[in-house]
């Protein structure tokens, strides 16, 4: 059998089928390179964006983030304070609130004068965001609070809200070295709460020598400031940061792995355990108070409870504070925790107005009881 062969059938002119004379060939235009990469990636941002949205849209009704925009920067100390004069809201699932803070960052809706008025006790509190006051309006803060209880009993009364959140022991002693001793304080508040500890060893501002003495061991710990605050000089970034859920969920997770990984390395580096974690913590409320002992202040520390009525202050390890420096809110919480609810216990986890008022009742009590004849406005 011969072999087979195939042939192209022409049309007879040698021309392609369908092919008219005269009529010019044309082939498909080819994309260039340049062009297809821009389309692919103009693609996949479209892509990316219809994607952000659709979890936009699930976050915010399956599972809504507690928008809670943070505005710190660096005033020139080394440690994280809130920007002045910010006015912004706070979102989550249980409240809407107004967050403001006056020309040094104090969240206050008005200024302090210095030198202190005659006549005024001034009460500076500095803490996380316990005592910030997330979840509460600025006159519902435990300070606040104080403060009226205190002009009801017929004294003059400043309170002075240093409250910055994610503040450890260690930063807030910076604080009032920097700035909250200058106001000429008559007491000072320590807002203890229960990741302090951690707080002091993420930062490690400090650490115990061999002889158990505090020790400075970096002048600044200002985790993602400057980052921050170059993000939040973009008004679109502002703009997504207060009000998009998923922008929250993902900078708060990332958030905390950095901050557990910081934490980590520095308990590995310093090979610390628990009970290194708590003396380091109690040196420096001890340190507080001693500063506080120099300068004629009055000191006290405010325990504040988790929502399941525990605390690990490092009792333990105080030497100079002592059980009459502490107010202990757990008796006064665990009996209203059974008829109230004192937690925003859907969405960040902090006080709730009524917290604060609980609170604000036990440190004027303890308060009122230090105030002597020799403080002004008694």
């Amino acid at each position: 059998m011969g072999r087979m062969t195939l042939t192209r059938a022409t049309s007879g002119t040698g021309e392609e089928p369908g092919y008219s004379p005269g009529e010019p060939q044309t082939s498909r235009p080819r994309m260039s390179r340049k062009k297809r990469l821009l389309f692919a990636c103009m693609t996949f941002i479209v892509f990316m964006f219809l994607l952000g949205i659709a979890f936009e849209l699930i976050l915010g009704f399956l599972a809504p983030q507690p928008l809670l925009p943070r505005y710190v920067t660096d005033f020139g100390f080394g440690i994280r304070v809130h920007c002045p004069d910010i006015s912004i809201h706070h979102t989550t699932a249980d409240y809407r609130i107004g967050v403001r803070t006056n020309s040094k960052g104090i969240r206050a809706d008005r200024e302090f004068a210095v030198p202190k008025p005659e006549g005024v006790i001034r009460i500076v509190g500095v803490g996380d965001s316990f005592t910030f006051g997330y979840g509460v309006e600025v006159e519902d803060t435990y300070l606040a609070r104080v403060e009226r209880i205190l002009e009801e009993q017929g004294f003059s009364v400043e309170t002075i809200n240093f409250g910055v959140a994610g503040h450890g022991t260690a930063e807030q002693m910076i604080m009032l070295e920097n700035v909250g001793f200058s106001l000429d304080p008559d007491f000072v508040v320590v807002g203890y709460y229960m990741n302090d500890i951690a707080d002091n060893t993420r930062s490690m501002l400090y650490s115990l020598n061999d002889d158990g003495n505090l020790v400075r061991k970096a002048e600044t710990y200002l985790p993602g400031v400057e980052i921050r605050d170059f993000l939040y000089s973009f008004a679109l970034y502002r703009f997504l940061a207060e009000r998009f859920h998923l922008m929250y969920f993902a900078r708060t997770r990332l958030s905390d792995l950095l901050q557990k990984r910081i934490r980590d390395q520095h308990r590995a580096a310093a090979s610390l355990d628990t009970q290194d974690e708590e003396r380091l913590t109690a040196t420096l409320l001890d340190e507080v108070k001693r500063k506080c002992l120099a300068r004629g202040i009055g000191f006290c520390v405010l325990d504040i409870p988790s929502e399941y009525n525990k605390s690990n202050l490092p009792r333990a390890f105080l030497e100079v504070v002592t059980p009459d420096d502490i107010v202990d809110l757990r008796p006064a919480f665990h009996e209203r925790m059974k008829t109230t609810k004192l937690y925003w216990t859907r969405s960040d986890g902090h006080w709730t107005p009524t917290g604060h008022e609980i609170a604000a009742d036990a440190l004027a009590r303890h308060i009122r009881s230090l105030i002597t004849t020799d403080l002004p406005g008694t």
